[in-house]
């Protein structure tokens, strides 16, 4: 199952940790994290420095800025794997969920993020940004997206 969804919007605080990310950094940082060739995974609440491969719930398939400065994210859920099922049945059910992204930087004392890197965008519940969820609407709009591929 797919999903594609806002983040958060780039040069504003962000509602979860009140700290700026600048357009250039998040562009840069999409940049860096794509680079190398391979598959880009994901956890649900998802901490630390490294991937756990025993919390492992979906794959990364695109992120990108658009020309509103909206941070998106495109996600698979992995439904083979343990982690990757309670997600989708989560979804299903109708829980709020947001993806957020977990990495490394520098906050400065104006609250601005610079030398951002990306570690992984997880996945997380709930959201006070209403733009960041995994609604209803985006497993309606999934669901007739996986029926016009076939």
């Amino acid at each position: 199952m797919r999903h594609k969804q806002k983040i958060f919007k780039c040069g504003e605080p962000s509602p979860i940790t009140e700290r700026i990310y600048p357009r250039e950094q998040v562009e840069a940082a999409i940049e860096e994290y794509f680079k190398p060739i391979g598959s880009k995974y994901g956890e649900m609440d998802g901490d630390g420095q490294a991937i756990n491969l025993d919390r492992i719930s979906h794959k990364i398939i695109d992120s990108y800025v658009d020309e509103e400065d909206w941070w998106w994210a495109e996600i698979e859920t992995m439904d083979e794997l343990p982690m990757g099922n309670i997600l989708r049945q989560l979804l299903e059910a109708g829980l709020n969920m947001r993806i957020a992204p977990r990495g490394t930087g520098y906050v400065s004392d104006k609250m601005i993020v610079e030398g951002f890197a990306i570690i992984a965008l997880d996945v997380a519940a709930s959201s006070e940004q209403p733009s960041s969820r995994i609604t209803d609407e985006d497993l309606i709009q999934t669901i007739i997206k996986m029926g016009e591929k076939q």
